[in-house]
This record gives structure tokens, sequence and C-alpha cells, in this order.
């Protein structure tokens, strides 16, 4: 049983042991750690002492620092929440704490800082406060108070290098007039646009600019006409203006000068990449190392951007407008295009070089330049490249029917673009009375015939075409119609048909008959409608067609039409031919009956004789009648 207890009173005694180690460590970090975004912060808070004055960062990582006085800091001598710097968000001062003379890095690397209140911090003292916010990259707001004091500092330098969140900066409540540095001050600020320098900020004493507006992008317009440079050592202001690829408009004041060694070693800006051009001048392209070695800049300079427009396919002839200066703020002509390409229409420029757009919509127009890297595609600092856009031409081919008719209309027409393949269509699909298709002609005569095809590689001025359209008329050849004579039992030299050819829109005369036929006599010419056709008559011009007169595959057939000979029979009481008589008549092919005797006589009646007395009649004969004069019945 004893056992058990003291068994029992050591496992106790590890445990409050344990508790005791764990609150130990509570005032440093925390047991429940959790996550906002990318940060980490701890459940509990941060806290210490820093010179005289307390500070704690709180589960909200808000730095609060406590009225005292502050030791010199520096790189070497951090204050000590400089070790939790990633969890801070927000800086507030109570009551009023007092720099050193160094302050040099105050919240340097504080990533997740997002604002500052220093409206309580007493900087009267210091010297030196470079570096405060140096590697804040979250960082877009500071309140400065009026203990925010700059009168003794000599050194602001990298002050707000790499806040790369900061948008604006506001300097009014700065007295730099004895600063000597200022060196990468806002080095590495790629958001920031918009600078308050204000009336006590002084550069007279100022030595070192080195790289003080170094990758400063997104400002498009730098006013430093207060700046005074000519204390600055030679090679100080080295890339002072380097990677600022956004900035348009440069001021220059009185006293700036560029203070250089060498155009190699202490360039102000990076290379030789941007052209400037200074109100008022008519020089342009003045490239940014004519502008550092310019002996008085003062003024204001605008960055000119040198466009190239390139045909991309298309010539021309007015070289001059191919390429030409763009200034920042001014008017300009976007594209005045002088270029030319058979088969195509311009429309627009483009930064692609394969001519695809790049929706930038750059067209023919006149503007204020206000483009800048980042915008329009543009992507270099000082050169902009754009080749035109093309699209191939829609031409229109309208056919003219030449009296022809489709659709009750005498016109028809289609489009194709340039380039595409093209057939040219049977023009059939006209209909001209009496007359056959045989092509197509152009205005300037050329023929194009049916189912030709080719690339449509033709544009104005070729084969008569005129905006954009091509003209095509019909042509036409007369029908030529076969004039079939038909004998109709008729003949004419062994044959029973005869033809020859009429001509639409000419002459023609009918024929006469040649035909002859044995006991008939030709009375005219008829055709399978029944239309009658006089002998002889002229028909001047010859306009029927098919489907008129029964005209079938331009051939019409007129037939001999007959009438049967009539032939008188007299019949006489005997030979005299005084004797009493009576006739009758009767029609070739005709059925014919003789008649019995009626008439009397002394001798016994025994037929009907003809008039050579050589053939005997019988009464009640019948037969047809097929006997022309001169013959007899056999």
């Amino acid at each position: 049983m004893k056992k058990i207890k003291n068994k029992k009173l050591k496992l106790i005694f590890i445990a409050i042991v344990l508790v005791m180690a764990a609150v130990a460590i509570i005032n440093r970090s925390t047991i429940s750690e959790y996550i906002t975004g990318e940060r980490k912060f701890f459940g509990a808070s941060y806290s210490g002492t820093c010179g005289s004055s307390n500070w704690t960062i709180n589960n909200s990582g808000v730095l609060t620092i406590q009225s005292g006085n502050l030791p010199n800091i520096d790189m070497q001598n951090r204050p000590e929440w400089y070790q939790y710097r990633e969890y801070i968000t927000s800086v507030q001062i109570n009551g009023e704490v007092n720099t050193s003379d160094i302050c040099e890095g105050l919240f340097q690397d504080c990533t997740n800082l997002e604002s500052a209140d220093l409206t309580n911090l007493n900087t009267s003292n210091s010297i030196n406060i470079g570096h405060m916010f140096e590697g804040c990259t979250s960082l877009t707001n500071v309140d400065y108070g009026t203990n925010f004091v700059t009168n003794n500092t000599k050194r602001i330098n990298n002050m707000f290098q790499n806040c790369s969140c900061m948008q604006t900066i506001d300097f009014s409540n700065f007295n730099t007039t004895n600063i000597i540095d200022m060196s990468y001050l806002l080095s590495g600020c790629t958001s920031l646009n918009t600078i308050t320098w204000g009336s006590n900020f002084n550069t007279a004493h100022v030595t070192n600019f080195q790289g003080m507006f170094l990758n400063c992008e997104n400002i498009n317009s730098l006013d430093l006409s207060g700046f005074n440079t000519t204390n600055a050592i030679s090679g100080n202001m080295k890339r002072m203006l380097e990677g600022m690829t956004k900035c348009n408009i440069l001021i220059l004041g009185n006293d700036f000068r560029f203070k250089k060694t060498s155009t190699t070693e202490c360039q102000v800006f990076t290379t030789n990449d941007t052209i400037w051009k200074k109100s008022g001048t008519t020089t342009d392209g003045n490239s940014a190392l004519l502008l550092e070695n310019d002996t008085n800049p003062t003024g204001t300079w605008h960055r000119q951007y040198y466009i190239t427009y390139y045909g991309n396919g298309g010539t021309s002839s007015n070289q001059s407008q191919n390429s030409n200066y763009a200034t920042y703020s001014q008017s300009y002509i976007i594209g005045e295009n002088a270029y030319t390409k058979k088969g195509y229409d311009f429309a627009g420029w483009t930064s692609n070089s394969d001519g695809s757009d790049d929706g930038n919509n750059w067209i023919e127009e006149t503007i204020n330049w206000n483009y800048t890297i980042g915008q329009k595609g543009i992507k270099c600092a000082s050169t902009i490249e754009l080749y035109a856009m093309w699209t191939p031409k829609q031409y229109t081919i309208v056919y003219q029917g030449n009296g022809g008719i489709w659709n009750d209309s005498n016109t028809r027409t289609e489009t194709i673009f340039y380039g595409e393949k093209y057939e040219v269509p049977k023009g059939d699909f006209f209909a001209k009375r009496g007359h056959n298709y045989l092509n197509w002609k152009d205005s300037a005569n050329n023929t194009w015939n049916d189912g030709t095809t080719s690339i449509w590689t033709y544009d104005n001025g070729q084969y008569g075409i005129t905006n954009n359209t091509l003209t095509l008329t019909a042509q036409w050849a007369p029908r030529v119609y076969k004039m079939v004579y038909a004998g109709n039992a008729g003949t004419w030299n062994g044959q029973t048909t005869w033809s020859e050819t009429a001509t639409f829109g000419q002459s023609y005369t009918v024929r006469s008959n040649f035909y002859t036929r044995r006991g008939y006599n030709f009375t005219n010419w008829r055709d399978p409608t029944g239309g009658f056709w006089a002998e002889g008559r002229v028909f001047n011009p010859w306009d029927y067609d098919n489907g008129e007169w029964g005209i079938q595959n331009d051939t019409l057939y007129i037939y001999a039409e007959w009438a049967p000979m009539t032939f008188r029979v007299v019949y006489h009481r005997d030979r005299d031919a005084g004797s009493p008589w009576w006739d009758e008549t009767v029609n070739y092919d005709q059925i014919y009956k003789v008649w019995n005797n009626w008439y009397t006589n002394t001798g016994t009646f025994i037929g009907w004789q003809n008039t050579d007395w050589n053939l005997l009649w019988e009464e009640s004969f019948r037969d047809k009648w097929v006997y022309l004069p001169g013959t007899q019945r056999n």
C-alpha cells in the first residue's frame, strides 16, 4: 500500500514540474498554433524590455511599445522583438518613446507588418534612422506625429527599401536639411506611385543619392524640382533612377545636376535604354545617357517611345512614316498607316510579329499618348515594334446576264476573299431567248471560261476590278435552228426531207414548195402545232425559239400540205360530142363507182368507153381513183 502511495506521489510531483515548465515557456511561445493566410501566430503574447521601454506582441500581432527610452539600435544590436518579427502585423507607441543617436533598422524585416503608428515616437535625438522599415514587404501605411523629428538626422538611407506594398509615402513631416545620405531610400518600392515631399524636404547637403529610386517601377511622374544635388559626391548618384520602367515624366529643378565620374560605372539610369524629350525643345530621341550628360538638365522631361511600324507583308513608299517618336502626355497619331498589301485591307496594328491581334486595339487615331510599359502590350522601355494586321479583302463578283434572266433578274452576285479558291461558274443559269451561252468577259475584255479554277489573287486595277468588284458579262451566240422541210408523201430528187438553217435575230424566208406528189397539188406548209407557213414569207428577224411553233431541240419541222386533184367525169349518150351528156367530179384517191346507163338508144348498151375508145368501163365498176391525165385504167 505504501509503495502504491509513493508511486502516486511521484507522478503528481512530475506533473507539477511539467506544468511549471510549461507556464515558463508560455511567456515566450504558445502551445496551440493557428494559421491565418501564410502567417503563424501563437495563442499567448510575447513581451520584453528594450532600454527602459516595455513591449508586448499580442496574439493579433500588435507590437506595443510603452513609454521610455530606447537604446542605440543597429544591425549588430537588434531590439528584442526582432526575433519575433514575422509575427508583427502593426506597431503602436503608448506614451512618448525616445530614440537614441542610432536607431537603425528599428522594424527591419517585419515582413507581415502592415501599419505603424509612430505619432508618439520622438526621433529628435537620432542622427541615423536608416533601414527603419527595410524589408517590410507588407507595409502600406505609416503615421508620423509631431514628435517624429528629423532636424538632426543625417542618414535615412534604405529607410523604406523593399517596402513593396507601399503605394503612397508622405515626407511632409520630414525636415531633411542636415541629411547627407538618402541612398536606397525608396529602393524596391515596386508599388509606389505617389510621393509627397513637403516644404522641408531639403537635399542641399545630401552627398549620396545612390539607388534612391531603384526599381520604383510603378512611379509614372517623378517631381525632383526641389532637389539640390550640387553636393552629391561624384559617382554617388549611381543607379538613382534605375529600373523606373514606368516613369514617363521627370521634372528637374534649377539645382539638379547629374554628378558622375564615368559613363560606364556611375550611370544614374541602368543603361541607355530610355529616351527623353525636354519640353519646349524639338529634339527627339535624347537617350538616358545624353540626359545624364546634360550640363543643365533643368526642365520637364517626357519619356519618348520609339515606335517602329512593320508592314508584315505590306510595302510602303513613304519610309518616313514607318518609325517615329511618341512623347508621353503629348499628341500622337497612332499608326498613320503608309503600307499597302495586295488583296488585303489594313486592320490596325499589333505587337505580335506574326500579325495576330494582341487585343490592344492599336488603330489609326490621334490621341494624347499616356501609355507606358505594361499597357497596350508595351514591353520595352524605349522601343515599340508594331506590325500591320491585314484582313483579306472581300470581293464582289457581279454576273451580268447581258439579256439573260435568272430568277427574274438580269444579275447574280457572289463574294470571295483574297486567297480563296475560285471556280468560274457555268453561265447557263442565265437563260436568253434564242441564244446559247458561250463564256464570260470582264470589262477589260478578258475571257473567263467555265470551270476554270484558281486561287483568287486579283485586286483592283486587274481584269477591270474596281472598288473590289469584278463584273463578268455573259457572252451569247444566236441560236441556229434546223429548218426541216418534210415532203409529207411528196418527194424531191428521191428525198422526202430537206433542211437548211435559220439564225435567231436574222432574216429568214420560207421556201417555195419543191416537192411533188402524184395526184395532189401543194397548198402550203404547216408546223406541228398547225401553224401556217406561207411560201416566200419573210421573217425579219427570225425570233422564234424552242417551245414555240413546235420547235424542239433547235429544230423545226414544217410539212408540205397537199390537196387531191379533182377530175371531171362526163357521161355522153354516144360518141358524138354534141350528144346529150351528164357529168360529175371525183378526187384523186377517192373511191369511184361507174354509173349504170340511163340513156336509151336503138342499140344494146354494153358499157362506157373513154375518149380513146380503147377501154370499156363497165357499169357499177368500183375502184379508187388513181388516174391522172394522159394515163388510163389498166
